[in-house]
């Protein structure tokens, strides 16, 4: 089975269990997160889904970018390295700039609101997000910190 495609099944499993009672829905969201890194480990995917992040950032007015998670940051930075168009990393600063938070998969969605808050905190004007995956919608509370927030797959 293709990266990809382990990764669609993972995320179908971690969408069911997360829609049931059971207490399984954590497990099957570790491992759809573990199944992204490891399709994002192959340079060509990192690079086809880091151009994504470059788009989607240019087209929402975002000047910077920032990891919400180690997944994040790495593909923040292939961002970063791969973008021609002045996108630079939070670390060259927020104050007054727009930010896009960048996660692999949205699942309670911490990562995403402790980045956001940070951000704000550091002077941004604007959040938005990307995950490049996710189990649910975003909820109503992580909308009112990053809007709009976009989801690549599924």
């Amino acid at each position: 089975m293709t990266g990809s495609k382990r990764l669609d099944t993972i995320l179908a499993k971690a969408r069911a269990a997360s829609d049931s009672d059971t207490d399984e829905w954590p497990f099957q969201a570790a491992a759809a997160g573990e199944a992204l890194d490891e399709v994002l480990a192959d340079p060509a995917n990192l690079v086809r889904t880091s151009r994504q992040v470059v788009k989607i950032a240019h087209e929402l007015g975002c000047d910077r970018v920032m990891g919400a998670s180690p997944l994040g940051q790495r593909l923040a930075g292939a961002a970063v390295a791969l973008g021609r168009n002045g996108l630079k990393d939070q670390s060259a600063g927020v104050r007054g700039k727009s930010v896009l938070v960048v996660d692999g998969i949205l699942v309670s969605g911490v990562s995403i609101a402790s980045a956001s808050r940070r951000a704000l905190e550091a002077g941004a004007r604007r959040i938005s997000a990307l995950v490049v995956a996710s189990t649910h919608a975003p909820s109503e509370q992580l909308c009112r910190l990053a809007d709009p927030i976009v989801i690549l797959e599924g």
